[in-house]
């Protein structure tokens, strides 16, 4: 009986360790792909011309701007949206 007891920890604390070892080459492969992105969006970034780099730069600011302006207008609903979510969450 003990004998089975103990088994059975050894099996599920076994796949608990499968399972963090996965999480962790998961996590660096995520790492992995999102260093190589930065390297080559940088990359491209340094092979832009300057108006091609100022016009990109506008397009980034009318969309932090038209994100600012709907969180300002929207807050009350986005708080109530996430409230609600987290409340399905629990359940």
């Amino acid at each position: 009986m003990a004998t089975s007891q103990l088994q059975l920890t050894n099996n599920i604390l076994n796949d608990y360790v499968r399972l963090l070892a996965q999480r962790d080459r998961d996590r660096v492969s995520r790492i992995e792909v999102n260093k190589r992105y930065y390297e080559k969006t940088t990359r491209e970034r340094e092979d832009m011309s300057d108006d091609e780099r100022e016009k990109l730069e506008k397009i980034r600011e009318r969309k932090r701007a038209y994100q600012r302006d709907y969180y300002a207008k929207n807050k009350e609903k986005i708080r109530l949206k996430t409230k609600l979510r987290r409340l399905n969450k629990d359940k």
